[in-house]
């Protein structure tokens, strides 16, 4: 289990990937939601806190990123130890 967790660390880079994916969605969030994007999401949400729709919104993203990521990871190890190779 510890040469796994050890491979898996080596192969993939997970720190680096998920502070890439942290800086991303933070910085997504400024793009998306404009004055007029900013408007219409407190009037969908009946939020009036732009801080909070902000933080919600970047949670979201960085969700959405590490999803990705970590599915892209599955898809990787499966693919490298061979599971598809024909014998």
């Amino acid at each position: 289990m510890v040469n796994e967790i050890k491979m898996y660390f080596s192969r993939h880079k997970p720190i680096y990937v998920i502070l890439a994916a942290i800086m991303i969605g933070c910085g997504l969030q400024y793009f998306i939601l404009s004055n007029e994007n900013m408007k219409s999401v407190q009037d969908a949400l009946s939020e009036e806190s732009e801080s909070l729709i902000f933080q919600s919104f970047s949670v979201d993203i960085i969700a959405l990123i590490a999803l990705l990521y970590y599915i892209f990871c599955s898809a990787a190890s499966i693919m490298k130890d061979g599971v598809f190779e024909k014998k």
